[in-house]
């Protein structure tokens, strides 16, 4: 059985909430996307993907197949309409059955395991300082603080159809991990180290994650904030 609890936060600077969360656990699917700031109608863009992608998989779609088509939404809706042209999201999705998860993701919303003991980060961020640490020209260290860390690679609805760069990791889980999606919101201002400390307390899902939230603000609240955390219990 799979325990989980949401939650999205506006922040202390923007304007308005961009970010999307999707739960549909009796189709096993859980989503996180992060319409992008600097775009119109970020989150018509987020909210466009979250729905497309839960209802293709309730269609019998991959999550693979369920993001391409959120990707070609979200264009065929720019083309109808100029006031959505250039919109564009993040996405990071999980379908978990029994204990086996799958997260494929585009853009810089995260996932990450907990075993109880060391937090995991499960994608990687399809932004410009993931390239230039990629390529050894920068540190660990630099890329968390590097000045075009925000600038994306890749986002459901920006580039070519065929362009777009859809990664995919899959693995179990035991008795008790816990599985976290976050928009960058949290990751970008909360270190993985102090995400690791939250969760070493136990403290209930929805305890955690207003935690954690509390952590995004007191580092200054500069992006929308939104996550899902997600437990699973063997014998439940």
């Amino acid at each position: 059985m799979i325990e989980f609890a949401a939650t999205s936060d506006i922040g202390k600077v923007r304007k308005k909430n961009e970010d999307s969360f999707f739960v549909d656990p009796e189709h096993e699917i859980w989503i996180v996307a992060d319409g992008v700031g600097g775009n119109r109608n970020g989150e018509i863009a987020s909210q466009l993907t979250a729905q497309t992608i839960d209802r293709r998989v309730r269609q019998g779609a991959s999550i693979q197949e369920a993001i391409m088509d959120a990707h070609k939404t979200i264009l065929k809706a720019g083309e109808d309409n100029p006031d959505f042209q250039g919109m564009a999201t993040t996405v990071v999705v999980c379908k978990i059955h029994q204990n086996a998860w799958e997260v494929s993701w585009v853009g810089d919303s995260r996932a990450y395991q907990w075993n109880g003991e060391y937090l995991q980060r499960l994608t990687r961020d399809h932004n410009y300082a993931q390239q230039l640490l990629d390529e050894d020209a920068i540190s660990p260290e630099d890329a968390n603080n590097h000045p075009m860390r925000h600038v994306l690679m890749h986002a459901l609805g920006s580039g070519e159809i065929e362009l777009l760069r859809i990664e995919t990791v899959s693995g179990s889980l035991n008795d008790g991990d816990q599985l976290l999606l976050c928009t960058d919101g949290l990751c970008g201002l909360v270190p993985d180290s102090t995400l690791e400390d939250v969760l070493a307390q136990k403290l209930s899902l929805e305890k955690s994650l207003d935690d954690m939230i509390q952590l995004a603000l007191d580092a200054g609240g500069t992006d929308n904030i939104t996550a899902i955390l997600m437990r699973y219990n063997k014998d439940e």
